[in-house]
């Protein structure tokens, strides 16, 4: 454990007080100035310490005074600490001093022994009492001289008693007062002003006399002016009251107004008819009070979002005449007229319905004109795996889900639908159908020229096998490409008709059970009919590679059924 000491310096404890004389006596400041030296361990403390100190009573031993005025009256010490610089061990400190710590009253010393006592905590151990306690000297009990409660009796002040000072002091007045030149000019300040009055010349000009008359602006006037102050040219409420009946009864003074211009802002109450109110572009008008209605039902003009609850409409628009019932005008390079987004699971962006049921009645759900070069009426883009850019349904019985016309008739090329797959395994067009005796697709040409039901064209010239059409068939009896030509009359028509311009071109090529399979109905017509036109070419070739296989096969229908009963039974 640290052992700590202190040391007193001779003459350690001294108080310095400044007495006053007189038959009144103020309050007296006692300032104890302390020195002494700081050990640790036999060591000169320096540095910087905190000190506590109480002057105590040693016969109760409990505090008189203390250095933050905390725990008078107790043994406990005080709660702050005084910090103060060590140098060598030696420190000091003046007690009472405002500075620092709480003044030292003088009833301290109504005790008759007085010592003081002193706590160190250099930061580390924590406060430790030093002892012992330094009783204070004979010195600040000067203080309370044995002579000084009866002083004002005494004959023995300065040699002459008090009533001798007192008359000596009444005959220096009286003299002073005598004297002219003895009293001068002073400025002093009004607050020093006790007694007496002040002549009016040395009030000041803002100060108003008895008598006086004085302008005052209403807002000076916090309470009321009687009727006899109020000059005759301000009207009394009587006078106003009795001059509006007069007007009110009189018909000459009322005249039918031909206009009258007068601010918005001045209309404060009642209602205006819709034929004053402005509907113009930037009326200003607060949409809340002109109808009812809320601002939130007006469709928002210079941008922002429209929306509502799930359970009502965003927006409700009806037009029973011949224009449009929403006009969607977008004048930007890239901007969009209306933009949809629907985010529920079975949302639509757009969703448009013709309700008109009549039988002759040419209506669309939803109807979209491009008039760029490149424009495009319906766009569908879609980014998940297996979603549908466009999506058509059609639930009449003759209805059509999607359909596309290219009206231009003159000697051009376009396209009633044209799609484009760029995927690798990618189909341009992919019909399917459910139904018993469906068509995946069904084309037709109505032209009297030329014209080609369906056209394929595999465009790439390079090393691959491509097809112009490919056509697979999965059930038993399917068939790939069904061809049939319906015309009775004596035509020259095919059911199919192929060419191949190639060199070793192939028109037509079959691989299989059954290559190629031709029927004719008609008499001496050919089931499959061949025309080769190059040297060499052969009208109708057929290459058989099995055992017992024929390159070109003909049979009755006999013969045919009874080989595809074997192939079913084999099968």
């Amino acid at each position: 454990m640290k052992k700590v000491t202190m040391g007193f310096l001779t003459g350690g404890l001294c108080l310095t007080v400044l007495l006053i004389c007189g038959s009144a006596q103020a309050a007296i400041p006692l300032l104890l100035h302390h020195q002494g030296v700081m050990k640790s361990n036999g060591t000169l403390v320096s540095g910087t310490g905190n000190f506590r100190f109480a002057l105590v009573n040693p016969a109760s031993n409990v505090n008189l005074w203390t250095n933050d005025g905390s725990n008078v009256g107790t043994q406990n010490m005080p709660t702050a600490a005084v910090s103060l610089s060590i140098n060598n061990g030696l420190y000091e400190v003046t007690l009472g001093a405002s500075a620092l710590m709480t003044p030292i009253p003088s009833s301290v010393f109504d005790a008759d022994n007085v010592a003081l006592r002193i706590w160190f905590d250099d930061g580390v151990s924590g406060p430790e009492l030093l002892v012992p306690d330094q009783p204070v000297t004979t010195a600040p009990f000067s203080i309370r001289a044995v002579n000084a409660d009866t002083a004002k009796d005494s004959d023995a002040v300065g040699g002459s008693s008090l009533a001798d000072i007192n008359a000596q002091i009444a005959d220096d007045v009286a003299t002073h007062a005598a004297i002219a030149n003895a009293h001068h000019s002073k400025t002093i300040d009004a607050s020093e002003l006790i007694q007496g009055t002040l002549d009016n010349a040395r009030l000041s000009a803002g100060v108003s006399l008895l008598g006086q008359t004085i302008e005052l602006n209403s807002a000076e006037v916090t309470g009321q002016i009687s009727d006899a102050n109020v000059p005759a040219a301000i009207a009394r409420d009587t006078e106003v009251t009795s001059a509006i009946d007069t007007h009110r009864t009189d018909p000459a003074a009322h005249t039918t107004l031909t206009s009258l211009v007068i601010a918005g802002s001045q209309i404060t109450s009642g209602k205006i008819d819709n034929a004053r109110l402005n509907t113009g572009p930037g009326n200003g008008l607060d949409a809340d009070t002109v109808d009812g209605l809320q601002a939130g039902a007006f469709i928002l003009t210079t941008g922002g979002t429209i929306s509502a609850s799930s359970t009502t409409q965003v927006l409700s628009v009806t037009n029973i005449g011949t224009k449009n019932a929403l006009y969607a005008h977008a004048t930007g390079a890239s901007g969009y007229g209306i933009e949809a987004e629907a985010n529920g699971t079975s949302g639509r962006g757009i969703y448009g319905r013709a309700t008109d049921t009549g039988a002759g009645t040419l209506n669309w759900g939803g109807y979209f004109v491009a008039a760029g070069g490149n424009g495009q009426g319906v766009r569908g883009e879609v980014g998940g795996a297996s979603a549908t850019g466009v999506y058509g349904w059609a639930g009449g019985g003759a209805g059509k889900a999607i359909e596309g016309l290219a009206n231009a008739t003159g000697a051009v090329t376009n396209y009633g639908g044209y799609f484009l797959a760029r995927g690798d395994n990618g189909r341009a067009v992919y019909g399917n159908t459910t139904g018993l005796n469906g068509k995946t697709a069904d084309f037709v040409a109505d032209g009297s020229g030329n014209a080609v039901g369906v056209q394929g064209y595999a465009s790439y010239t390079g090393a691959v096998t491509n097809h112009g059409g490919y056509f697979t068939a999965a059930g038993q009896t399917g068939r790939g490409v069904y061809a049939q030509a319906t015309s009775t009359a004596t035509t020259t028509n095919y059911g199919g008709y192929f060419v191949a311009n190639g060199i070793l071109g192939i028109g037509v090529y079959g691989t299989g059970a059954m290559g190629i399979k031709g029927e004719s109905t008609g008499n001496s017509l050919s089931g499959v009919y061949g025309v080769a036109g190059g040297d060499n070419a052969d009208g109708v070739h057929g290459f058989g590679m099995g055992p017992g296989g024929d390159g070109v096969s003909g049979l009755s229908s006999e013969s045919y059924a009874h080989l595809l009963q074997l192939v079913l039974d084999l099968g």
